[in-house]
């Protein structure tokens, strides 16, 4: 029994872990065999979400109705994303880059 916490991330690796086969045979019955196996697993007991906001300026998306979809694809490519935060939020501000609008949600990395 592990006291899990939110935030805390749990590793195993563990050879000749003990466990229990259920073998079904061809007639259908089943038998038990008591074996070993290998273990390795990263467990996370929480995650965390936060709220990246954008405002595209109208004469961008007048010139460019596409826009829209750069954040659609992010939200695409990292809806189960588990690792650096700072690559969505790369990609979040390049949608508005070049004047194309602002942003405003997370601090900026100094």
């Amino acid at each position: 029994e592990w006291p899990l916490r939110p935030g805390d991330k749990y590793k195993m690796d563990g050879a000749d872990v003990p466990a229990t086969m259920e073998l079904l045979c061809p007639d259908g019955s089943t038998k038990e065999k008591k074996t070993h196996i290998k273990v390795k697993s990263t467990t996370y007991s929480s995650a965390t979400f936060w709220s990246l906001q954008g405002k595209f300026n109208t004469v961008s998306c007048n010139r460019d109705w596409t826009l829209p979809f750069c954040v659609k694809h992010l939200r695409q490519r990292y809806s189960n994303f588990i690792g650096n935060r700072q690559e969505i939020v790369d990609g979040f501000r390049a949608c508005f880059a070049h004047g194309k609008g602002s942003i405003n949600g997370f601090k900026e990395k100094k």
